[in-house]
């Protein structure tokens, strides 16, 4: 579904502003580069990414306040956050995680970002499933 929504928009070429969206994987260690190839990135996903950033942007309150809605419903994540931070402030910390995912751009900051909320999730024992 999305890569046809995508081959349409890259055909139409009408998102395409080069001065405006950075279109960049720069990355050096060989097993994220392993995992760009594998996922397929290119530059034109890239592109597409930093496209729709705006309109995250315009959304992310909502996007944001729906994601903690549902985490709060289940106690046992419930009880992690409360043990370790506020909704307040991961609230924050999340807007700023997702609207950086769409800056269109993958390089070391990037992957560092990434690995950073990685690590504490794994230190207070949220299971990836």
């Amino acid at each position: 579904m999305f890569k046809k929504r995508k081959e349409k928009a890259l055909r139409k070429n009408n998102w395409k502003n080069e001065e405006v969206i950075s279109e960049r994987i720069i990355v050096s260690h060989p097993m994220v580069t392993e995992k760009v190839k594998m996922l397929r990135l290119s530059k034109e996903d890239l592109y597409f990414v930093a496209y729709v950033k705006p309109l995250v942007e315009t959304h992310i309150d909502g996007l944001v306040n729906e994601f903690y809605e549902t985490i709060l419903q289940v106690p046992n994540l419930k009880k992690i956050i409360e043990q370790n931070s506020s909704v307040e402030r991961l609230r924050t910390t999340l807007k700023k995680h997702l609207i950086e995912l769409f800056d269109g751009t993958v390089d070391e900051r990037f992957i560092e970002n990434r690995l950073v909320v990685a690590k504490v999730h794994y230190r207070i024992g949220l299971d990836p499933s």
